[in-house]
Parts: structure tokens; sequence; C-alpha cells
């Protein structure tokens, strides 16, 4: 999705909103992503799908029982349901976000009510990335990343461009595991 750091309109600010709460001083972004855009393309076709078969049922109840029945004209509205479910689904999918920081991996899900599962870096002992043939082909699959805490592993499902966070976790492991100068 984004890469604050390579961002020209970016002055390297801290992000706004639930993120920018939940970072700790010092603590730099890195990379941002969210599930695939196969994941909002099939809500949008679920409503649609929806919408019309709501749209040739009415129709077909019309041309059967005629024009004499207001109540057929008023079913039509059950095709506009459609679209305030698809606006929270895509909401909730928008909400769903992925993120390297210089310190952590982070999943924020939620829209009113928010969870959050980070892994430390220091603890991440080994990332797994998993992509099916067409996963290859349109940049999207899976990535576990298994830890030495707890919970054992946190996994990301059909997250884009799942070798670029891969990359950006261990960018960072190595990032944060570098020896700095003046220290002794």
């Amino acid at each position: 999705m984004s890469d604050p750091k390579s961002d020209p309109n970016s002055d390297n600010e801290r992000p706004r909103g639930y993120l920018g709460k939940l970072l700790a001083t010092g603590e730099d972004v890195l990379l941002i992503e969210l599930q695939h855009s196969f994941v909002a393309f099939r809500l949008i076709v679920g409503a649609l799908i929806y919408t019309v078969a709501v749209l040739v049922s009415v129709s077909l109840l019309w041309a059967r029982y005629g024009e004499g029945r207001n109540w057929i004209a008023y079913s039509y509205i059950l095709a506009l349901l459609g679209l305030p479910n698809l606006l929270w689904r895509l909401t909730v999918w928008r909400a769903h976000q992925y993120i390297v920081t210089s310190r952590r991996v982070i999943q924020i899900s939620g829209v009113f009510t928010k969870a959050v599962i980070d892994s430390a870096l220091d603890k991440v002992t080994d990332v797994r990335t998993e992509q099916t043939l067409l996963g290859r082909v349109f940049k999207y699959g899976d990535v576990e990343v298994l830890t030495a805490s707890e919970t054992g592993k946190n996994l990301f499902r059909m997250i884009a461009d799942p070798l670029a966070f891969k990359r950006a976790i261990m960018d960072a492991q190595q990032e944060l595991f570098r020896p700095t100068r003046g220290r002794g």
C-alpha cells in the first residue's frame, strides 16, 4: 500500500488516528499494507449479486402480478440495502492494516472495536510466506510471523505484496540488531 519513508509528500510525520496512538516514542512506520484488493473485489461482487438477485426477483413479481400491487414497487428498495452493506464491508476491509515499524510488526483490525496484535522484532524468529500460483501472478499471499513469545505466531492472510512485507520485516530486524557507533 504505502511506504512512508519513500513518500515525497510525507515530512516523516507521525501517523494520525489509531496507529499514531499505538506508536512508542521514536518508533517509525516502515511499511503499511492492506489485504489484497481481491478481498475488496470479492465483497463488491457479493453486493452486486445480492442487488441483481433482488432486482430480478422483484421484476418477475411485478411482471406476474401486475401494477395493481404497490408493495411490489416498494420491494425495489430492498435492492438499495446492498449499498450500506457494501460500504460497511469495504470500511472493515480498509481498517484491517498490516504494519512494519522500526520495533515491531502490527496487525490492526476493526472499525469501532479495535483488535491489535503485535510482535516485537527482537522476538521474531522466522517469517514464512505462502503464495499460490495466482498469488504470485497477482502479488498476494499469506505471511506468518513466528515469534519466541507465548502466542507463537501471527498470521497475515491475503496480504498485498507479501514478499515486500517479509523484506521489510527482515530489513527492520537487521537495522534493530545493527550495532550503533559510539556506544561502548
